[in-house]
């Protein structure tokens, strides 16, 4: 990003509200633009967002009640990154 305002601030809009959408909004914003983001899902993360829907689907696929593309995140996943790496600016929650 550019140090100091912007001349003329824009109205910005950022398709998707996973990691990368998040950190352009919030280094967009404090440039002194006006932000909108658009996300198809019921919350923020991206591919970061857990769906427990995906979780236990049958093997021939006609359940009925869970998710056609499965996320990224799962029950048991392992990552090899430091947790503090993984939270940006904000406390790495634990447990969810």
């Amino acid at each position: 990003m550019v140090s100091g305002r912007f001349l003329h601030s824009k109205h910005v809009c950022i398709i998707g509200a996973g990691p990368s959408g998040l950190v352009a909004a919030k280094e967009l914003r404090k440039e002194g633009h006006s932000i909108v983001v658009l996300e198809q899902n019921h919350d923020v993360g991206g591919q970061w967002l857990y769906e427990p829907k995906v979780e236990g689907e049958d093997a021939l696929g006609k359940g009925t009640n869970t998710l056609k593309v499965h996320s990224s995140i799962y029950v048991s996943l392992r990552l090899t990154s430091p947790r503090e790496i993984m939270g940006f600016d904000n406390p790495y929650q634990t447990g969810c």
